[in-house]
């Protein structure tokens, strides 16, 4: 895509994520933070994000006009069926244990629809040109304040009692959220499990006067996008 890009003259857009940027501290990423900075990522789906987007920067450097976009959880409405990505397994793992873990994190996400029509727009600014851009919630919520909004809340429980739980489920039972959910965490305390915070000044400030808004993390979202 990149050779097609830089012969044809076009401009390259990049869906990348978020996930390019480590977990482990509550530290806010900037949208022009360079990411050759990061030193470390677990997991495939991280390194392979990663590693696409330094290659569009590289190329950038070289004179490709390319934009780059990371989302953060994208979310849809959907009609049943088996999860379709880790946080759905995850959520899934937290109803199965009829419990919540502590963890110090805050939940960023956006509808499939808002990231859309954020990308659609952005694309056709030329001021786009050369930036990434984070698709996140500008007001993302506390782990507590999410959980109050659930239609049937969960009790939040310590970080090692909800894993041990967890662990035993997952050994005694087939369910394949539990499997997943169970082999991903083994070995990861409180701090792997942090996400950082990402700052969307550009996207905010890009998008204004667009009429395109992230909706808001309420009660309302809940019962649309997660039900």
């Amino acid at each position: 895509m990149i050779r097609l890009a830089f012969a044809g003259g076009a401009v390259l857009h990049h869906v990348s994520s978020v996930a390019v940027f480590p977990y482990g501290g509550g530290r806010m990423r900037r949208e022009d933070e360079d990411i050759a900075c990061v030193k470390a990522l677990p997991g495939g789906y991280a390194q392979s994000k990663w590693v696409a987007e330094r290659m569009i920067w590289q190329a950038i450097s070289r004179g490709l006009r390319a934009v780059i976009y990371r989302p953060a959880q994208l979310v849809a409405r959907r009609k049943g069926g088996p999860p379709h990505d880790l946080f759905e397994h995850v959520m899934r793992s937290c109803k199965t244990l009829r419990a919540i873990p502590d963890i110090n994190t805050r939940i960023d996400m956006v509808t499939s629809d808002y990231a859309a029509s954020a990308i659609r727009a952005l694309s056709v600014q030329a001021s786009s040109l050369g930036k990434a851009f984070h698709l996140v919630h500008p007001e993302p919520l506390s782990l507590l304040d999410f959980v109050r909004l659930l239609p049937v809340p969960l009790p939040i429980v310590p970080l090692g009692a909800w894993l041990a739980l967890l662990n035993q489920q997952a050994e005694d039972g087939d369910d394949p959220s539990l499997h997943l959910v169970s082999m991903l965490a083994q070995g990861l305390g409180r701090a792997a499990l942090t996400p950082p915070g990402f700052d969307c000044s550009g996207t905010t400030a890009s998008l204004r006067g667009t009429g395109i808004v992230c909706p808001p993390l309420d009660r309302r979202f809940i019962r649309r996008e997660l039900n």
